[in-house]
């Protein structure tokens, strides 16, 4: 058992509120103190001896623990590379290889070479991606997390992040907490307490954003929404220098830098690196229907954040992003960052490779190239006329009268059937 919050230089003791009158030793609040005395000093209500060599134990799990000492390697299915040592379960065998001074190492994915650190090694494999190189070490996370769960595969930094996983994700409780408006089950009442905020309004929630009214369960969630308002990216990829608000999308995102695809599309064999990745491209590429109707105009769209994006863009007047150089206000963060680089920095990272023009957005290069390519997309549907851009083209239409407009697109209506019928 250990003891929480102890002090352990005498310094500390001096400055403890509450010491163990047997051993000196210093605690920040009473109560560690007292479980301290409880599980260190006072003799508990039971011993529990082992039948082999008669040591005492406080609990029926360090005597279980203890007697797999005294099996025989034969009867164990894990057995230890540097002593011999056997055990009969997985996480056994990975909390004993402790003993051994085993650390927790991070091999460079391209030239197999060990650091002692994430960062370390990040720092390394710049190298490589600067000189164009391809990761030969596919595998990274055996490298990385070295204590394995033996049920779901999931790999740890640490054994104490592991016997945390197996016990909160694969031990049933004694009881299981149950919500009433969705059924989710949860191991404690504090996370059905928690969860049954995210069923009410978001003005009900506990922690609200200051500037565009949007509710959180949690207040880190909250602090999290406000850098989409303040535009900070504290979490940097330690491979390449791009930088995150999150530290999950980070995460998410190093990902990139594997030659691994594992995600295969099913339908077309493609493959992708994250599965959100092969997510989008099934709901774009091969389903037809659109479940996600607007409330507002009807229009419909395959996925919810389409709707969602159609519905701020199109129909809210809400803009929430404020630009902090001028009074501009913006409905998303990424008009928000347009503006500012084009506007306040004068960025424009987009060069023609053809003339050397550049553009503040994709968008405009897109367009100019136009003139060097001769594309012109936009057809008159009375005369036939072509045009490069969309603005030209609806100037144009102006000099046609409403009845060559109707003729026009009665044609265009009939001549869509008739194909319609033939297909």
């Amino acid at each position: 058992m250990s003891d929480a919050g102890h002090k352990t230089n005498s310094s500390s003791v001096e400055h403890s509120d509450f010491i163990c009158s047997v051993c000196s030793k210093g605690y920040e609040s009473e109560r560690l103190l007292q479980r301290h005395v409880k599980y260190r000093h006072d003799p508990p209500k039971q011993w529990f001896r082992c039948d082999q060599c008669d040591r005492q134990f406080r609990f029926q799990s360090e005597l279980k623990k203890h007697s797999l000492a005294h099996g025989s390697v034969e009867d164990r299915s894990y057995v230890c590379e540097v002593c011999g040592r056997g055990f009969p379960e997985h996480l056994g065998l990975i909390g004993h290889m402790r003993s051994h001074g085993q650390k927790c190492t991070y091999t460079c994915h391209y030239c197999n070479k060990v650091f002692e650190t994430i960062e370390a090694r990040a720092e390394h494999e710049k190298l490589h991606v600067d000189a164009g190189e391809e990761m030969q070490n596919l595998d990274p996370d055996s490298a990385s997390d070295p204590f394995v769960c033996f049920v779901c595969g999931k790999g740890f930094a640490s054994f104490r992040s592991l016997k945390r996983h197996v016990r909160y994700t694969h031990d049933p409780p004694k009881q299981w907490y149950k919500c009433d408006t969705c059924d989710k089950q949860f191991r404690f009442p504090s996370y059905l307490k928690a969860h049954s905020l995210m069923h009410a309004s978001h003005d009900a929630r506990p922690h609200v954003c200051s500037v565009c009214s949007q509710g959180f369960v949690h207040r880190y969630s909250l602090l999290e929404h406000m850098r989409c308002h303040t535009g900070e990216r504290p979490y940097a990829c330690r491979v390449c220098e791009k930088t995150f608000a999150q530290i999950g999308t980070r995460n998410t995102h190093e990902k990139v830098h594997y030659s691994v695809f594992p995600h295969v599309c099913s339908e077309c064999g493609m493959r992708f690196k994250l599965r959100g990745h092969l997510t989008i491209h099934t709901i774009r590429k091969h389903q037809d229907s659109r479940p996600h109707t607007c409330s507002t105009c009807g229009k419909r769209f395959k996925m919810a954040f389409s709707l969602k994006l159609h519905h701020r863009r199109a129909h809210s007047t809400d803009c929430p992003y404020v630009c902090a150089e001028c009074p501009s206000q913006f409905k998303d963060m990424h008009n928000l960052k347009r503006h500012v680089n084009a506007v306040h920095l004068g960025l424009k990272p987009y060069h023609c490779s053809l003339c050397n023009k550049a553009f503040t957005v994709p968008e405009n290069l897109r367009t100019h190239m136009r003139v060097h390519t001769g594309e012109r997309p936009y057809v008159c549907e009375v005369c036939g006329m072509r045009f490069a851009h969309s603005g030209t083209h609806k100037s144009h239409l102006k000099t046609h009268n409403n009845a060559q407009m109707v003729t026009a697109q009665s044609v265009h209506c009939c001549t869509y059937h008739k194909f319609s019928r033939l297909e």
